[in-house]
């Protein structure tokens, strides 16, 4: 898989995205939440978007060239317990946020942000402490 300049395997696409399971599950999302996620085309989208399913839960990609009000509409309708969002396009939105939300940044281009606002978990790094999800999915019949 490319993206970019950047290339991963399948293989360690699906480990890292197990490993986002496991984090997003530790941030509580579960059977029918949500985890909206405002990020440019890249390899974290995917890995964040696999990582939903076997929570049962549901991705939803968020456009990123909306700005605040649309993105908060999104939010609040959604019903999002966590937004994944790359760092660059976090200043424009955060006034716009709802309360309560947990935070992921996502480093754009795989370079460390500059600033993480307080209380985000940064992607790299909750990645890198986890173990791969190995449950059977959640809420699945």
């Amino acid at each position: 898989m490319r993206c970019g300049g950047r290339f991963t395997t399948h293989p360690d696409l699906f480990d890292r995205a197990l490993r986002a399971t496991r984090a997003l599950s530790e941030l509580g999302v579960g059977a029918g939440d949500r985890v909206a996620l405002l990020l440019r085309n890249s390899i974290e989208f995917l890995e964040a978007s696999i990582a939903t399913a076997p929570l049962g839960a549901s991705a939803v990609p968020i456009n990123w060239h909306w700005r605040g009000d649309e993105i908060a509409h999104v939010l609040r309708d959604s019903g999002a317990k966590v937004l994944v969002v790359h760092a660059d396009l976090w200043a424009a939105i955060a006034p716009s946020v709802p309360d309560g939300l947990a935070l992921v940044v996502v480093p754009a281009g795989g370079a460390g942000p500059a600033e993480v606002p307080d209380g985000a978990a940064v992607w790299p790094e909750l990645l890198a402490g986890r173990d791969p999800w190995r449950s059977h999915p959640r809420g699945l019949r």
